[in-house]
């Protein structure tokens, strides 16, 4: 999922599609909601440890993956010479954690949707 949002021509694009296709696993009827390695990363005791910090490295290349794609767009000119990139992957993961957190919460699809809208907004578009 994260690979085919990531291989979007722009990198508005990419973040549109990221958050679209989490919105949709983690509100898919009939599964649990959310996101199990969100989740499982926060609650945690001294026995399981070695899980959350496994579930953090999953996470950090997650976000590594998409700070690329930022820093590819800023050299392909598709975002600005200035942008932060490794910034810019942190709300976009911060904001992707944040919705698996709020639908296990009870939110709905289209409050999480509307969310994530406001996100990608951060996102320019070319």
């Amino acid at each position: 999922m994260v690979c085919e949002a990531l291989a979007q021509s722009t990198a508005h694009a990419a973040a549109v599609r990221l958050l679209t296709c989490l919105v949709e696993a983690y509100t898919t009827p009939g599964r649990p909601p959310g996101c199990l390695s969100v989740q499982a990363g926060l609650a945690s005791d001294a026995d399981s440890r070695a899980v959350v910090e496994l579930l953090a490295t999953v996470r950090n290349k997650y976000r590594q993956a998409v700070q690329e794609r930022f820093e590819k767009a800023v050299v392909n000119g598709d975002l600005l010479p200035d942008t932060d990139s490794e910034a810019l992957a942190r709300l976009l993961m911060v904001t992707a954690e944040g919705l698996a957190i709020h639908a296990v919460s009870g939110a709905s699809r289209e409050e999480l949707m509307s969310a994530a809208d406001l996100a990608v907004q951060l996102v320019p578009a070319t």
